[in-house]
């Protein structure tokens, strides 16, 4: 009976909102590669992981030298696909698509350090990018 009641109790706080849902945030740092001719670029990446049934929501914003954009996405099985939109800078309207897997690593005190590589095309362009972060439960 006690284990039924606190199954309920439970359930009912995750319905309404009483529990916190599994969520991080990561500030990353990394870079960015173009193919064609080898030009970089230096990004930082603020997001949010939301955990969504089996993988996750992940919602931020990127800066780098072409100005500031936001970045969604999803992850399942440490996969993951972005798409990121410029709201600021020389490429408002263009849209970039980065693909990746992430490693990550239990540091403690609800702490993971995340290493994510992978791939990004966009406005006829195409490279690699790279970076990571120290993750912090919330």
């Amino acid at each position: 009976m006690k284990n039924t009641f606190l199954a309920a109790l439970v359930v009912g706080l995750m319905a309404t909102g009483g529990l916190a849902a599994d969520n991080w945030e990561c500030k990353y740092s990394g870079n960015w590669t173009r193919t064609t001719d080898g030009k970089s670029g230096d990004l930082v990446w603020t997001v949010t992981w939301v955990k969504q049934g089996g993988g996750w929501s992940v919602i931020g914003n990127m800066n780098d030298q072409y100005g500031v954009s936001t970045v969604n996405g999803t992850c399942a099985n440490k996969n993951c696909t972005f798409t990121q939109a410029y709201s600021t800078g020389s490429l408002v309207g263009k849209p970039y698509v980065y693909v990746g897997s992430y490693t990550d690593k239990v540091l403690g005190d609800g702490q993971t350090m995340n290493n994510f590589a992978g791939t990004w095309t966009g406005n006829g362009n195409a490279g690699a990018w790279k970076a990571k972060a120290i993750c912090q439960r919330k």
